[in-house]
């Protein structure tokens, strides 16, 4: 995959926004929003429920009108606030929907074709069948090709969606949480094929989920909203192990938080008093740390490492609360200090409730957070 500031912009979204309801009383759904993804991208929304993330991919495929700003698909211009607006179908996109939105009346081969057949396309009865032909046997569908739909299972149903989506030879294709009503086992099974079938197409491609698993595993690059806007774009591992705000820190995965104030700088660290005492943490989340300044010091569940030697360096003393077992890994509730913390460890650590044990914190896996209005204090 080539570097993405090599990469030319095959979507472009500047400034956009998007309301809804009466002038008086509307809800803003997104708020002056810009990104660019780049040819041949994976790009993952990701956000809670009423973020904005389905909304925005609407807007880009035609089917939401917004009230402001500039969306462009491979140079084009199809949608700018002076009034231009080119209409879904003319836009060179193809969409995957979250229920497949296939016809049940018809079979796997005349689902894909149909799109290819009518409107303005209306393609040649031999090119449909080639076209057709080459999706099926790339998603593995081949042996259904004269199957109902309704004779499907749900991973079989998205695969026939996907390849109805990729058999118009989009530019750019959207997919809106494409495997959310799947069973869990087939939804983690699907996303290394997903990801894998449209790299190899090299569609670009504008992804939504709600599942920072699904998110972390499938992105070339992601961005997190929050409130019609984003906070933060990166590739999965500067979003999970450098996030610049609590928001982004807590909705990517499981991190302790607990407020801290800045004694001074160490080099890349800062060092932090908290009510577990003086800790270091990396300071790069932390732009111009001063001595004084409020702040959050933060750890994931997993960076977190337990000892049983009172004499280890640096460690802070904890009794264990509870202990969840799931199989691969055992999450331990803690208090350390008054503190409520969680770690995350191999099954091969079993610790029972009551036990006094020692925290190591790496500073290493330890961040400095800014303070958000209404967040942690």
């Amino acid at each position: 995959m080539t570097d993405q500031a090599t990469r030319q912009a095959m979507l472009s979204v500047h400034e956009l926004s998007v309301s809804y309801g009466r002038r008086a009383a509307a809800t803003q759904a997104i708020a002056r929003l810009s990104l660019e993804v780049g040819e041949g991208e994976m790009f993952v929304l990701l956000g809670p429920s009423g973020c904005g993330k389905t909304t925005l991919l609407r807007a880009v495929a035609g089917l939401q009108a917004p009230n402001e700003g500039r969306i462009s698909i491979a140079g084009q211009t199809v949608f700018d606030g002076e009034g231009r607006t080119i209409p879904p179908e003319a836009r060179p996109l193809a969409m995957v929907f979250q229920s497949y939105a296939l016809w049940p009346h018809m079979t796997v081969f005349d689902n894909i074709a149909f799109p290819l057949r009518e409107g303005r396309r209306g393609l040649p009865k031999g090119e449909v069948t080639r076209r057709v032909d080459e999706v099926v046997e790339m998603l593995g569908l081949a042996t259904l090709r004269d199957r109902a739909v309704t004779r499907l299972s749900g991973g079989q149903q998205q695969r026939v969606a996907l390849a109805r989506a990729l058999a118009l030879r989009p530019r750019l294709l959207l997919m809106d949480e494409p495997l959310s009503n799947l069973d869990y086992e087939l939804q983690v099974r699907l996303r290394s094929q997903v990801k894998e079938l449209v790299s190899r197409v090299g569609v670009t491609t504008l992804y939504v989920t709600h599942n920072q698993s699904e998110a972390l595993e499938m992105a070339d690059r992601l961005a997190v909203m929050d409130g019609g806007r984003i906070r933060q774009i990166g590739t999965p591992r500067e979003l999970y192990h450098r996030p610049q705000s609590e928001f982004v820190a807590r909705f990517m995965g499981d991190m302790n938080l607990i407020p801290a104030t800045v004694a001074r700088t160490e080099g890349a660290y800062v060092l932090l008093d908290t009510p577990l005492g003086p800790l270091s943490a990396a300071m790069d989340c932390l732009p111009d740390p001063r001595p004084g300044q409020p702040c959050l010091f933060g750890i994931r569940y997993e960076d977190v490492e337990l000892s049983t030697d009172p004499r280890a360096q640096s460690a802070v003393p904890a009794v264990v609360e509870q202990s969840l077992f799931s199989g691969a890994s055992i999450t331990y509730r803690l208090t350390a200090s008054g503190q409520a913390l969680q770690a995350r460890l191999h099954r091969r650590y079993d610790v029972g409730a009551q036990r006094e044990v020692q925290l190591l914190l790496p500073p290493e896996s330890c961040l400095a957070l800014p303070l958000e209005a209404g967040g942690s204090t």
